[in-house]
């Protein structure tokens, strides 16, 4: 069993992963071994729960939807199934898009004050 997690700052998505390992070694790893500014107070969030097989093209598909600021590469660039990937996304591109312009209308406020902040402390 594998799964997929995002870290989260509030509504912004930081850094997206897959991983078959517990999610406390994973997290701690992520703590101490991170490019994440440390004032960013993260959670880590399970997104899904795969079978080992396919948690490569679910954490494709969730860095693809959801764009976290700090992922250095994008996951499995170069990995056969990425053709799976794009079938996967063709199938579901409407109801993604749909999902985050909903989304988007509840939380813009929100998402604007986060990018605010986002970059004040980047300018530092």
């Amino acid at each position: 069993m594998a799964t997929v997690y995002a870290l989260m700052w509030g509504q912004l998505c930081l850094y997206v992963g897959s991983t078959i390992q517990t999610l406390k070694k994973r997290e701690y790893k992520h703590r101490y071994r991170t490019d994440i500014p440390d004032y960013m107070d993260w959670t880590m969030v399970v997104i899904e729960s795969c079978s080992a097989d396919t948690r490569r093209v679910r954490e494709q598909f969730f860095y693809e939807t959801m764009h976290p600021l700090y992922n250095q590469v994008r996951p499995h660039n170069s990995m056969p199934h990425i053709d799976r990937v794009k079938d996967y996304q063709s199938r579901n591109i409407e109801k993604v898009r749909a999902d985050f312009k909903e989304w988007y209308q509840k939380n813009k406020a929100k998402h604007l004050e986060y990018m605010r902040l986002y970059r004040l402390r980047n300018t530092k």
